[in-house]
């Protein structure tokens, strides 16, 4: 905690442009899910109050402030009543709010509704012809990512993806041939969230990190990649990668095998990654 302070005061000294150190810090700490999250948050904000005031229409700012009041409000309903002092502070001091405006859940389908909006939801390419999301959508998809690790592997398996985000990808999949309503950047991001938030489900259920491989791997089939942009096979491909430690062996041939029929330039980050997984996948 002491480290943590001093950390953000010197950031805080070094002046606004460390001010997303600190934000990373903040999210960090949220993200390790530690039970002393709030006291810790609390004294990372006594340290610089306005670091979460600076951008007030990023979302991840807006889930860090939710999800402390959240973890506050299960401390009192567990009878502890420390959470109220932490609250007052969090509210007196440093404004933020006392009870949640919505639930978790809630907020996290909501966040994931504002990536269909083709201004919000952008891929662009950085300076070694990879394509990356923009940095609004990166944001959002951090704040999806976040929010949703609080809630667990089964309601991010079988209520945000099964019921939400795939359903996008099967939608976009069947109107891909012609004229959809849902982009192609939209696509990226949800690809890019159900990569990153499976390895969750990793440690406690791993047959169900397999039946997403196999879902996403369908994308990357011959019948497919004719009708699917090379910017979505490369996400397909990021995800796929975050996907192998539930089975290394299929995925490096599914990936191995697109390589061989790729007829452009394959990003070098995608090809570091793909000698990795095949290191692997002979290891085991």
């Amino acid at each position: 905690m002491t480290l943590s302070r001093c950390y953000t005061a010197l950031c805080h000294c070094k002046g606004l442009a460390y001010a997303d150190h600190v934000r990373i810090l903040l999210y960090d700490v949220i993200n390790q899910k530690a039970d002393d999250a709030p006291h810790l948050i609390l004294s990372i904000i006594s340290a610089w109050p306005s670091v979460l005031q600076m951008n007030t229409s990023s979302p991840v700012d807006t889930a860090v402030k939710i999800i402390v009041s959240h973890q506050l409000q299960c401390q009192l309903e567990n009878g502890q009543y420390t959470a109220t002092i932490l609250q007052k502070c969090f509210n007196q001091l440093y404004d933020w709010p006392i009870v949640m405006s919505q639930t978790l859940d809630k907020f996290c389908i909501d966040l994931v509704k504002k990536l269909t909006d083709e201004n919000v939801a952008i891929v662009t390419t950085n300076a070694d012809g990879d394509s990356i999301l923009s940095p609004a959508s990166y944001d959002l998809v951090k704040a999806v990512e976040l929010v949703a690790g609080q809630l667990g592997w089964a309601w991010i398996k079988y209520q945000l993806i099964d019921q939400v985000l795939w359903p996008m990808v099967e939608y976009w999949k069947s109107k891909v041939r012609g004229s959809h309503s849902i982009n192609e950047g939209s696509i990226c991001a949800v690809l890019q969230i159900i990569g990153e938030l499976s390895t969750d489900g990793l440690s406690c259920d791993q047959e169900s990190v397999m039946e997403l491989l196999a879902k996403v791997g369908t994308l990357l089939q011959v019948d497919h990649t004719a009708s699917v942009s090379w910017i979505i096979q490369i996400f397909v491909v990021k995800t796929l990668m975050r996907l192998s430690p539930s089975n290394p062996q299929s995925v490096r041939e599914l990936i191995g095998g697109w390589m061989s029929k790729s007829t452009q330039m394959i990003p070098a980050v995608i090809r570091n990654a793909f000698t990795t997984l095949t290191r692997n996948a002979e290891s085991q």
